[in-house]
């Protein structure tokens, strides 16, 4: 009975790092060239609002609109739409990634645990993200926190109803890993697919 109680049955992975890859240095970087920012000015704005929109107290529209004000820019719908742009541009899935969900589904709950901002999450819906055969999806903002909030992987273990040792949780950020360590839940610091792979087959994951 110990054992079954041991045996994972489901995995949690985060998204942006992991199964999609943001390449921000690229993304900010040209957005801030063409309207003429500083890039650690730019940086900044954002981090000052990005919290609240990842835990859903503020819209896309009133994100972009805090950040093009600190900047004196103008025309926020032409710096929303061309965000968004770059930000398609950038962004692609790791097919490598896809194709081992695609294996673990066979065997596992398969689920996602994910800070976004809504002005980014359109992204992830075009680019198919969660076109995947998911059991479960859960989004920062649709839930009122974030990672590293523990309560985040509380609200996970209830919606899962499993005990935490048989969950594991896929980040590529390793300051979300202790609070899941802390509830017990088991954790991979995603580095590659290829990393990824092996660490699962570590914790006796069939693939």
């Amino acid at each position: 009975m110990e054992d079954k109680k041991k045996e994972i049955k489901a995995i949690i992975f985060d998204i942006g790092g992991v199964l999609m890859q943001d390449n921000t240095d690229l993304h900010f970087g040209k957005l801030a060239e063409e309207y003429g920012l500083n890039p650690d000015d730019f940086k900044k704005s954002r981090r000052k609002y990005v919290s609240l929109s990842s835990t859903g107290k503020m819209s896309a529209d009133e994100y972009v609109k805090k950040i093009a004000d600190i900047h004196k820019i103008k025309d926020v719908e032409k710096f929303k739409k061309r965000w968004i742009e770059l930000k398609d541009k950038y962004a692609y899935v790791d097919n490598d990634v896809k194709e081992l969900i695609l294996k673990l589904k066979k065997n596992y709950i398969i689920g996602t645990l994910t800070n976004a901002i809504p002005l980014h999450h359109e992204t992830r819906v075009k680019k198919g993200v969660y076109d995947l055969p998911y059991d479960i999806n859960m989004i920062s903002y649709e839930h009122g926190t974030e990672k590293p909030e523990k309560e985040f992987y509380k609200i996970l273990i209830k919606k899962l109803n499993l005990i935490p040792g048989q969950i594991v949780f896929i980040d590529d950020c390793r300051s979300n890993l202790p609070p899941a360590e802390e509830l017990k839940i088991k954790t991979i610091l995603f580095k590659n697919a290829g990393q990824l792979l092996q660490d699962l087959k570590k914790l006796g994951v069939k693939i």
